[in-house]
């Protein structure tokens, strides 16, 4: 039987079917876990650069040199090459959620040596406490963009994936503007790194709304969507009743009356566990992204890391003054990644905004090599304004493309391992800059 143009219709899977997603908690209540997961890393952040912000001080009241002082980020990210891809796998089979609870709990213990070993002056106590604080840290990121993911991937997920990458970074801002000007007034770094310790808390209470907010929105949508399946095969009955035939999904498929549509969430993804078979799935362009990534991790944020100092002993700006700018690029990430990936969402051209991005960062590097020493010159800001638009294509393109290209069992995995391959770099730069 020939069919009619009018007679065509689209098929979605059950978890993609417009009714069903027009319910759900995860699409009423999404802009509330993004604003979850945005605001409960922001101690991430804040402490990340806790030592970036006393670097001079550091290295003269603890009397250590400038490659010891990259130690402080090295052992950080040592455990950081392995742990994202086994957190990563942990989070996909235990859950995201409960990965989250217990790597925050690792994350505020870290955080809490760390300030402990500000307050005696002991560097290898601060040592020990960046490595326990890089074990919660890094495998949080991996649980953070996991969760966004699974809510977002049906909606506004470039914008989604922009703003948890971005916004955070405030968090590093903050360090520069509160961490300085609490150690000029107290002199003692434990009072400093204290203010890190409160945010980690306040992100373990974040994090526990975060749980159970996921948790309930499981549960409802899985109960709407057998509700769903129950009312779709009761509707079906009565249609093939009504027109005494039964039309089975495979003559649809040989009539050519079925367009499916299929994406990132589709049949047999939905409830599968990883395996790690499963690697052999991820393709080229996937290990692609993740080189890149690295590289771009490299260029950007080691460039941060020495930023402090490079503007007090370049350019002649006081330890105040050079720890609120050196942020410069992360608030310049988080005031424009909202707007990018809005238009990435909407118009796409990833590669167009990848390669401006890239061009921006080598152009930024050039102009910092070339600049002459002056004494608070506006030009001296100017590399950090383009790093943070290089860094907010980043954030928004290269880590935002990165659900698109696996597997949603494997989506756990596959940020752990990116964040390995950024981790890699991490442990490469620092001495390498210190030294030189």
């Amino acid at each position: 039987m020939e069919l009619k143009e009018s007679q065509y219709i689209e098929v979605f899977a059950d978890e993609l079917h417009p009714d069903y997603l027009e319910k759900t908690m995860t699409k009423r209540f999404r802009w509330i876990m993004l604003a979850l997961c945005c605001l409960f890393v922001v101690g991430n952040y804040f402490c990340y650069d806790n030592p970036a912000a006393v670097e001079t001080q550091i290295e003269g009241k603890l009397d250590v040199s400038t490659s010891e002082y990259g130690l402080l980020y090295t052992v950080y990210a040592i455990p950081n090459t392995i742990l994202p891809l086994i957190g990563g796998v942990f989070l996909d089979k235990i859950g995201a959620r409960c990965g989250l609870l217990i790597f925050t709990i690792i994350l505020c213990l870290g955080q809490g040596v760390f300030m402990l070993g500000g307050y005696q002056l002991n560097f290898d106590l601060m040592l020990a406490g960046r490595v326990i604080f890089g074990i919660g840290c890094e495998s949080m990121y991996v649980g953070q963009s996991a969760i966004v993911s699974s809510w977002f991937i049906n909606y506004e997920l470039a914008l989604a994936i922009s703003m948890i990458s971005c916004i955070p970074l405030c968090g590093s801002f903050l360090n520069g503007a509160i961490v300085p000007s609490i150690y000029k007034n107290t002199e003692s770094f434990g009072d400093a790194f204290r203010v890190g310790f409160i945010m980690c808390i306040i992100s373990l209470v974040l994090v526990i709304f975060l749980f159970i907010l996921d948790s309930r929105a499981q549960k409802f949508d899985g109960k709407l969507l057998q509700e769903f399946k129950a009312e779709k095969k009761r509707k079906e009955k009565e249609w093939m009743k009504a027109n005494k035939k039964q039309v089975s999904f495979d003559e649809t498929q040989d009539d050519a009356m079925t367009v499916k549509t299929k994406t990132f969430k589709q049949g047999e993804d939905i409830g599968e566990n990883f395996k790690c078979s499963d690697l052999r799935d991820l393709e080229l362009p996937f290990w692609l992204t993740c080189l890149s990534c690295m590289c771009t991790y490299i260029a950007i944020i080691n460039s941060i890391v020495i930023g402090s100092s490079v503007l007090q002993l370049r350019f002649q700006y006081s330890e105040v003054e050079a720890g609120f700018y050196f942020t410069m690029p992360y608030v310049i990430a988080a005031i424009f990644s909202p707007i990018l990936g809005w238009f990435v969402d909407r118009y796409g051209q990833r590669m167009t905004v990848t390669l401006t991005g890239a061009c921006l960062m080598v152009i930024a590097h050039v102009y910092q090599l070339l600049l002459p020493n002056c004494d608070r010159c506006w030009a001296s800001i100017g590399p950090l304004v383009l790093l943070g638009l290089s860094y907010t294509t980043y954030a928004v393109v290269l880590w935002g493309s990165l659900p698109y290209m696996v597997e949603a069992h494997t989506l756990g995995t596959a940020f752990g391992i990116c964040t390995t391959f950024q981790n890699l770099g991490t442990v490469i730069a620092p001495p390498i800059i210190g030294y030189i």
